[in-house]
């Protein structure tokens, strides 16, 4: 990833071009970031410690990782495309100290709760390109790893409108491409309604790019009964895995 922070970029592609890595030090913003049309897949290792160096020191025993902090390291590395790497320095014991568990213990817990219901399951879904046939637009939310919606072949862009049934409350989405079909989608967006008419932007989930194979945004709780994911460019025609919506627990 570039750095020992537990930060990935945004955009973060699987994607880089081999040859333009040779000293890795001179090119932080591709292993940050990839590069969108890559020729290697290469997804990203966010590699970070739970403490604040890599090994045992007692006076590093109050200094642990919050769970809040472990919370927003698991966004911007597992949900930003990458895999996390978090490490745990055992004590002169050979033991993972007891803060450390618990820490660990309790980011489990809240990553449990979060997605353990998705709210819009059953939601009624349109969108303006279907493929047709066996990709249809239900089988983002059907938690199933075998379907995937797609558009049709000249489609890159398309507007997809979930229809919650009632108002519901959430401050986390999902999204996931079929990354075996490589990086498609290049911009997207997603905004909600209580009405349908009036429109209103999540900020942390506008202009964004990459979807890879996962991408986390959480934000502040908003209420709506519509959600929209607009897909703004792509390099090919869209093949999305997942599109969910969640609601965080409070932590702890």
């Amino acid at each position: 990833m570039g750095n020992e922070s537990g930060l990935s970029g945004d955009p973060c592609w699987s994607t880089i071009n081999p040859v333009s890595i040779k000293e890795e030090a001179a090119h932080i913003p591709q292993l940050n970031h990839g590069e969108v049309d890559g020729t290697a897949y290469v997804p990203a290792e966010v590699d970070v410690s739970i403490r604040p160096s890599w090994f045992y020191h007692q006076e590093e025993d109050a200094h642990v990782k919050s769970v809040a902090a472990l919370w927003d390291l698991y966004f911007n590395s597992v949900g930003h495309n990458s895999v996390l790497l978090l490490n745990f320095p055992p004590d002169k014991r050979g033991l993972i100290p007891a803060i450390d568990s618990v820490r660990a213990d309790s980011l489990h817990r809240l990553i449990n709760g979060t997605f353990k219901n998705n709210l819009a399951a059953g939601a009624s879904i349109k969108s303006l390109h279907p493929r047709g046939g066996n990709y249809k637009p239900a089988n983002m939310i059907d938690d199933s790893e075998s379907t995937y919606y797609a558009t049709s072949d000249n489609a890159v862009t398309d507007t997809i409108t979930f229809n919650l049934g009632r108002k519901k409350t959430f401050d986390v989405l999902m999204l996931q491409e079929v990354i075996e079909l490589g990086h498609r989608t290049t911009g997207w967006s997603v905004d909600y309604s209580s009405d349908g008419k009036k429109w209103m932007p999540i900020p942390e989930a506008t202009e964004k790019q990459a979807i890879g194979y996962k991408w986390f945004v959480k934000f502040k709780p908003v209420t709506a009964s519509k959600v929209r994911l607009k897909v703004t460019s792509g390099k090919a025609c869209l093949a999305i895995h997942t599109f969910d919506i969640y609601k965080q627990p409070s932590l702890q």
